[in-house]
């Protein structure tokens, strides 16, 4: 895997999308497909056997599966995720901040993402959180970036420690506000 080669163009990328059929996944699956390159979708019924030829095939992998099964995907690839480029899409990252760490200490290029908008909406103008992990990052952080503007949306580079303490602000507090709205 050369980072020269395969960071400079979305054409030239095999990408896995494990949570490819919906939601992010899909749309991401699309915009490589889209831009040309070749995506390898993978679902929670696909199996390990499955899972593990899609990486092994892949350049990138990208992960848009629920939240709280992410750790243990990580876990269990964690071997073949280490040559990789990895890229995420999740919510809240606390239950698998670490596992990320140690892939991108082990040598994979980690880029963490918070697109900021639902994944049906109009994207364009819209906001994404791009948040390089590790000193590997640099070529999957370009490749995020790629992703999200080829989608319209504004790239804000930010600091994944920061992660958490920002989506309380930006998304618990208004969801509290609109709680309240809603019972008064």
């Amino acid at each position: 895997m050369s980072a020269d080669s395969h960071a400079s163009e979305l054409t030239t990328l095999t990408m896995c999308v494990f949570g490819g059929g919906n939601g992010w996944g899909r749309r991401i699956a699309e915009t490589i497909a889209g831009a040309g390159g070749r995506v390898l979708v993978i679902e929670k019924d696909d199996g390990s056997d499955a899972a593990l030829a899609a990486i092994n095939e892949s350049d990138v992998v990208f992960i848009a599966i629920p939240d709280a099964g992410i750790d243990a995907l990580l876990t269990q690839f964690h071997e073949p995720l280490k040559s990789k480029f990895l890229l995420d899409c999740a919510t809240n990252k606390r239950g698998f901040g670490a596992s990320l760490k140690r892939l991108a200490d082990d040598g994979a290029g980690v880029c963490s993402t918070h697109p900021m908008a639902a994944s049906g909406s109009e994207l364009l103008g819209q906001n994404a959180l791009i948040m390089p992990i590790g000193s590997n990052a640099e070529p999957a952080e370009q490749i995020a970036i790629q992703l999200y503007r080829r989608l319209g949306m504004h790239c804000e580079t930010f600091d994944f420690n920061k992660h958490t303490e920002l989506m309380v602000i930006v998304q618990m507090l208004p969801h509290v506000m609109q709680r309240l709205t809603i019972d008064v």
